[in-house]
């Protein structure tokens, strides 16, 4: 019976492939973006996330925690995650739901039951499954299994990875998926690697390795205002896009924001790019219009995306 540790399952998503979307996200992550909007998918095991604002300090998620991971001073407890294993004790006996697990194990049968509960708003839409996280083929064995029984059911089923895999971590997926929806964050190795804890190398050869098995691909770029929205970088982009060959079809420019900033407090870390400006609607505009101008001719397209959580 294979298993997964799922993070969240989103309904009536449209900025996650084609049509109304159901996405499914996966906890684990091989990299650490700055700009991560959602921590707790970075972790690959179920984690404890602490709502300071609910807690009564009863103190009882301390005396229940089998490990000792939690200290309660009389007035807020504390969580050593480097202790912590997930059990969820202190989450089961808390009254007032001020500590709640990030994170649950589900079947591949209950996943794709939940998918296919709103089948007829992907058959009106042409939408469909979209496997995200996190890194969703960090748990390869089961998102093969769920992308297999999803297009076994007649399900469009869409990907959203970094591709800092294996490349057998792709392959193995590659006859269950539509669409590819490939994040690229940088297109030097080593801001890349400064900004996201990783190098791109590995990520740009599968890259290729997709566009040579003729897999539908977008790749998407989140526009990180000091970081990769210089029109030379756009530049580095479009040169990267032509070397592809017909693989690329399409390019997504997503600006960055903030609206994950509170999810660092729950997990009891600080938000490093707390004063960062966001991007605006007319420089976002400027990126799309000039990558266009320079990849047109190759027939892939660019725009920018609003909206994106």
């Amino acid at each position: 019976m294979v298993k997964g540790t799922i993070l969240n399952i989103q309904k009536f998503c449209i900025h996650d492939g084609p049509g109304i979307r159901t996405v499914v996200f996966l906890k684990g992550c091989t990299l650490a973006c700055r700009w991560c909007a959602n921590p707790a998918s970075q972790n690959a095991m179920a984690e404890p996330g602490f709502f300071r604002d609910r807690c009564r300090a009863c103190g009882q998620c301390a005396q229940a925690c089998p490990v000792g991971a939690i200290e309660f001073d009389g007035q807020i407890p504390s969580i050593e995650r480097s202790i912590c294993d997930g059990c969820g004790a202190c989450a089961e006996i808390c009254p007032a739901r001020a500590i709640e697990m990030l994170g649950t194990e589900m079947r591949v049968e209950e996943v794709v039951a939940e998918v296919q509960k709103d089948s007829v708003f992907y058959r009106n839409s042409g939408g469909g499954m979209t496997l995200s996280g996190g890194e969703p083929l960090m748990q390869t064995d089961f998102a093969v299994e769920v992308l297999r029984r999803c297009k076994k059911l007649g399900i469009h089923t869409a990907v959203e990875t970094a591709g800092c895999l294996p490349w057998e971590n792709l392959e193995a997926v590659l006859p269950y998926v539509d669409l590819f929806l490939y994040d690229l964050k940088h297109p030097n190795d080593t801001e890349h690697q400064g900004a996201t804890g990783q190098g791109n190398t590995r990520i740009i050869k599968n890259l290729k390795s997709l566009c040579q098995r003729d897999s539908h691909v977008i790749l998407r770029v989140p526009i990180i205002p000091g970081f990769n929205d210089s029109e030379d970088l756009i530049g580095q982009l479009a040169e990267l896009c032509l070397n592809l060959g017909h693989g690329i079809k399409q390019v997504e420019l997503l600006p960055y924001h903030n609206l994950g900033v509170h999810k660092y407090a729950v997990l009891g870390e600080d938000y490093k790019l707390q004063d960062l400006a966001l991007p605006s609607k007319q420089h976002m505009r400027s990126l799309a219009e000039n990558l266009n101008g320079q990849i047109k001719q190759s027939g892939i397209s660019c725009q920018e995306i609003f909206g994106i959580l």
